[in-house]
């Protein structure tokens, strides 16, 4: 429930979306995790691997602290912006480490994304 929460559920935790949508979205930030462990040095492997350390960490710590005081399953709001960090963290490893391999993708990307950039 956690990982469909992360992802996206609505309302009063009551409208889901298409499964489909889930596991894409999963694919998406475990690949860029991978590719970030492939391609990152061995500092930065070591603060990514820490990083998700430190969040399953905190979801149990939250998870045995919040039913206690407030009556509330834990939920994946509570952690979402740590979170965030994960796979921003990661997509900024492969961009350093990629970055070199394609001299004029950036030029490229920027052509077709920007209207000011003609």
């Amino acid at each position: 429930m956690l990982l469909r929460q992360s992802v996206g559920v609505f309302g009063w935790n009551d409208t889901r979306m298409p499964t489909i949508i889930y596991v894409v979205c999963w694919l998406i930030a475990v690949g860029i995790g991978i590719g970030a462990l492939i391609v990152g040095s061995r500092r930065e492997r070591f603060t990514l691997v820490c990083a998700a350390v430190a969040l399953l960490l905190a979801g149990v710590v939250i998870s045995a602290a919040v039913p206690h005081k407030e009556g509330f399953a834990m939920q994946a709001r509570y952690l979402l912006p740590p979170a965030a960090l994960l796979p921003i963290y990661a997509a900024e490893v492969l961009r350093r480490h990629v970055q070199g391999t394609c001299r004029d993708c950036h030029t490229r990307a920027t052509r077709f994304s920007s209207p000011w950039s003609r």
